[in-house]
């Protein structure tokens, strides 16, 4: 849908979460609006994260990886595939944020609802329902590093590397580094799967907006919505992270995305961003890119 007003409203939250970002004690304030108003995550997030963590688990089951040692990228405010990671028989599982996010009640929050999907769980491993109930009643060995610190987990102990609708909120100069980062701590044959949210996230509070309205923006129009960094978006397509992986090192096994037929209209009929007019309508369109890698044995 492309809407007359091109965006007005998505304008009015940038102005609204820029002025949070000057905020002075932001981060004070917002523990203490915690304290007296506890996050709880929408159902509709929950079920997606759950049913986009029997995928990751899927894929890294289909690739015979070991589940030993875990680490997610972007944990958030919920540890939903992190506790179902335990469920799954993880040893030790790494949780990481640039922003301290996670608390005691959103991880009970996280185990509220995974315990109430274990059945899921138990078909997607193929293993016993009793035997993951009983896994996922010991104590996680879970280890939250905020910031995020390779050093602290060290190299090739590592042997799944997982996100989830993170790294699209990654510049790319930063992007390289992080997978650089992940390849030296995955163990030779370890892998990593990625789940990459291409669209607008401004349509996600506002759908009024088209999926890919920020095709639109110059880069320098662009970068004002992200005076509030958590507004951050790099906008890359599809396209862009196959080099980006591949620079990093590692044997891409599966890179997959299909375009959104709504999206594709859109594309069609807006005035794309000269940044964008070099790449093909139905790379722009793919909202979601899907990315299972391979560190080599040697």
């Amino acid at each position: 849908m492309l809407p007359g007003n091109w965006g007005e409203s998505m304008w009015k939250q940038v102005f609204i979460d820029s002025i949070k970002a000057l905020v002075p004690f932001k981060n004070s304030i917002r523990a203490a609006k915690r304290r007296l108003f506890p996050y709880r995550s929408l159902s509709e997030n929950d079920e997606l994260a759950f049913k986009q963590g029997l995928e990751i688990i899927r894929q890294a089951q289909a690739l015979k990886c070991s589940f030993g040692t875990v680490l997610e990228v972007g944990t958030g405010w919920v540890p939903t595939i992190p506790s179902m990671f335990h469920a799954a028989g993880a040893s030790k599982i790494y949780l990481t944020d640039v922003e301290r996010l996670l608390d005691e009640r959103t991880y009970a929050q996280a185990k509220d609802f995974v315990g109430g999907r274990l059945q899921e769980i138990s078909e997607t491993m193929f293993r016993p329902l009793p035997v993951v109930r009983k896994q996922f009643e010991k104590p996680p060995n879970f280890k939250y590093l905020c910031p995020f610190d390779p050093q602290v987990i060290g190299p090739e102990s590592v042997d799944i590397a997982y996100s989830r609708t993170v790294l699209e909120h990654i510049d790319p100069n930063t992007l390289q580094q992080l997978l650089s980062d992940i390849f030296n701590l995955l163990k030779p044959g370890g892998i990593t799967i990625h789940i990459i949210d291409n669209s607008d996230h401004f349509e996600h509070r506002n759908r009024s907006l088209s999926q890919v309205d920020f095709l639109r923006y110059s880069d320098r129009l662009w970068r004002l919505t992200h005076f509030n960094a958590q507004n951050y978006q790099n906008r890359l397509r599809h396209s862009d992270y196959l080099p980006i992986f591949e620079g990093a090192g590692f044997d891409v096994i599966e890179f997959s995305g299909e375009p959104g037929a709504t999206a594709l209209e859109d594309i069609k009929r807006m005035k794309l961003a000269p940044r964008f007019r070099r790449y093909d309508a139905e790379d722009l369109a793919i909202l979601t890119t899907y990315v299972a890698a391979r560190k080599p044995l040697l």
